[in-house]
């Protein structure tokens, strides 16, 4: 009996294909181009240079500026100028019909070379006259490059303020001289706006005995005493002629933490003056003045 063998069946096996290969076509003229474009771009940058080198020849070279910081001029000081100009003015505003020649003399140690005032003032008969303070009020420019400094002048027993322009000079040494003569000028234009108004009223009964202990305190001269008000930290100085707190004329608002206080204070002669104070407060586990000042404010 014949056995049956059973055979696996043919399993025909492909072939692998050959792998695709692309076929780029260029023409002769680019890969000409693609060639040549090395040689073109040295040739350019050559080209370049060149013209660089040339340049350099036909203009003439830019100038080297080395740059330096240079100090700005100080400005000159106006404290010779405006000390000349009021002890000139006490010179030329004091004399004494008796004494003429001293006035002139005074007078020259003031003046410019080859400038002469004798004979400049002419008092009456028997009469003479003292000055007794001098404060600058302004500054002008004078004739040339002098500064003409105008003087306000107080003289003995005369309400009336004199207003002496003084023309000054000062050298680049900062010597200042007397240019020429003087003159008795107008007084400052006066300011016609109203002042600004006040604010309102402080209410807290416990800020207004703070604010009226520490200016008693504070005008009395009482430092200890008004250490007692002050904000932890806080200092300040007294004056030293001693007044005494009369009458709050009133206690307003400036601003969140600055209150103005008007006063009535006596001094120890039993005049009385009108003043204005600015306080500083601030709020802690109670009320404290932090800062007194005139009512301008810090100054």
């Amino acid at each position: 009996m014949a056995s049956s063998v059973e055979r696996e069946p043919a399993v025909a096996r492909a072939r692998p294909s050959p792998p695709a290969v692309s076929v780029i076509r260029t023409s002769a003229t680019s890969a000409r181009v693609r060639g040549a474009a090395p040689r073109v771009l040295w040739l350019t940058l050559v080209a370049l240079l060149a013209l660089g080198g040339l340049r350099q020849l036909l203009l003439p070279p830019r100038p080297l500026v080395l740059q330096r910081d240079v100090p700005a001029p100080a400005a000159a000081d106006p404290a010779p100028v405006d000390a000349l100009a009021q002890a000139f003015a006490r010179a030329y505003l004091s004399f004494d019909v008796a004494q003429l020649q001293a006035h002139d003399d005074a007078l020259t140690a003031f003046m410019s070379p080859g400038v002469d005032l004798s004979g400049a003032v002419q008092p009456g008969a028997d009469q003479s006259q003292q000055v007794t303070w001098t404060a600058v009020s302004s500054h002008a420019p004078g004739p040339g490059d002098s500064t003409l400094v105008t003087v306000a002048v107080a003289l003995a027993g005369d309400p009336v303020l004199r207003y002496l322009a003084v023309p000054v000079s000062q050298g680049p040494g900062g010597a200042v001289a007397v240019t020429g003569e003087p003159g008795l000028v107008a007084p400052p234009a006066h300011d016609e706006r109203q002042p600004p108004s006040t604010g309102d009223d402080v209410e807290d009964g416990a800020l207004r005995s703070v604010l009226v202990r520490a200016l008693r305190a504070y005008l009395d001269g009482d430092a200890d005493e008004l250490a007692a008000d002050l904000l932890p930290g806080s200092q300040a100085a007294v004056p030293q002629a001693p007044l005494a707190l009369e009458q709050t004329e009133s206690i307003t608002w400036a601003s969140r933490d600055e209150i103005e206080v008007d006063v009535l204070a006596r001094d120890g002669r039993g005049a009385d003056y009108a003043l204005r104070y600015l306080v500083s407060v601030a709020l802690r586990d109670r009320w404290y003045v932090a800062a007194i000042y005139p009512t301008g404010g810090p100054p």
